[in-house]
């Protein structure tokens, strides 16, 4: 079984290396998280309850299954815990609120917050929390199928990982860069502080909300400016969602995305190819809107799926979990039409659009700085 190892081409940053399966070890769990995925559509089919259906575990199972190696296999129990416990706070959110901008940022940043608190790496949380507010989902059932789908999950994640054993403890080391060690070489992508930089870059959310004008925080690499942000953002999407009509401008996934690009810049979730994420993600939603609409909600349609969604990823070479997640939605939504994937590329561009006002802002405040 093989481990593959990605390198940054350029020399910005500590490096980070991406661990992966590849060749048949790769296709191979692929199809070991479509079958999982396929399994939690079947029960939720069989039950009657969609709600049990969390389409950010399609991200999960995927880089579980494909990275061993990476922070979110590397953390079972963040990875049964954090998710539910969002999905919870988003729950009774959507049950007290209806959809609008208060809803919106009591779910993203009680979610942000449970990361902050926890020191969870598990982003998709995130998206457990603002998905009941999208959806106006009202059932229990809905954090019970997450805590039960992510448990699973962080059971196969240690097995998994146990089966790769040998090969995963010798590989960090030869792929380390001369003249680093083990902690100044980032192995994930997301919230990566366990094998990444000195100290991680989990900025303090409380202290953005009481000083998100502290110049001294006007650099690459600190909390405020991403915070506000990133907030911009979200007014910026549930503006155009009432404008626009497009309930799913603001898919749960994007916010998962937003927070990544924002927040880890270090990373290649996104930041490196931002004018690739709107791409990918209109892709993979093309994919499941097609299979829903052919195939109707099945264990076919899901596994489908994520075979379509992995190989958009590969054929891309991009990095990007939560698009997995954007792919299942429609089986979620009452009525599937195109006009999700449109809603979906709208919504990304918009992000897109953020990130670079964000990179500009950051660049001349770092430019003033040095002056």
């Amino acid at each position: 079984m093989a481990l593959s190892t990605v390198i940054r081409k350029d020399n910005s940053s500590p490096a980070e290396d991406i661990l992966g399966l590849e060749g048949f070890w790769l296709v191979f769990a692929v199809f070991v998280a479509a079958l999982f995925v396929g399994g939690i559509a079947a029960t939720a089919i069989a039950t009657g309850l969609l709600s049990l259906l969390f389409p950010e575990m399609g991200a999960l199972a995927h880089d579980v299954f494909t990275r061993p190696a990476g922070n979110w296999s590397r953390s079972p129990v963040y990875l049964a815990i954090t998710p539910s416990l969002t999905a919870v706070l988003g729950l009774l959110i959507a049950q007290h609120l209806h959809y609008g901008y208060l809803a919106v940022f009591l779910a993203v940043g009680s979610a942000i917050l449970t990361l902050e608190v926890t020191r969870s790496p598990i982003g998709p949380s995130i998206s457990a929390a603002l998905l009941p507010v999208v959806f106006n989902q009202q059932s229990w059932w809905y954090p019970a199928g997450v805590l039960v789908g992510a448990s699973v999950l962080a059971i196969l994640s240690v097995l998994w990982r146990r089966s790769h054993g040998a090969r995963l403890r010798a590989l960090p080391n030869k792929s380390r860069p001369n003249g680093t060690n083990s902690d100044d070489t980032e192995l994930d992508e997301l919230g990566s502080s366990e094998l990444g930089s000195n100290k991680p870059k989990i900025f303090s959310f409380w202290k953005a909300m009481l000083r998100p004008f502290n110049k001294a925080r006007l650099r690459p690499g600190c909390g405020s400016v991403e915070l506000l942000f990133m907030g911009l953002f979200l007014a910026l999407a549930v503006f155009f969602v009432n404008l626009t009509g497009l309930h799913l401008l603001l898919y749960p996934p994007l916010a998962v995305i937003a927070f990544e690009m924002f927040t880890k810049k270090e990373t290649v979730f996104g930041t490196r190819q931002p004018l690739l994420v709107p791409v990918v993600c209109c892709l993979t939603a093309v994919g499941g809107t097609c299979a829903v609409k052919f195939l109707g909600v099945n264990i076919l349609a899901a596994i489908i799926i994520m075979a379509w969604s992995s190989a958009v990823l590969f054929l891309l070479r991009i990095h990007l979990p939560p698009a997995m997640a954007v792919g299942l939605i429609p089986l979620i939504v009452t009525h599937p039409s195109f006009t999700y994937p449109l809603a979906v590329t709208a919504g990304t561009l918009l992000l897109t659009i953020c990130y670079f006002g964000y990179r500009r802002v950051v660049t001349y405040a770092a430019w003033k700085l040095v002056r």
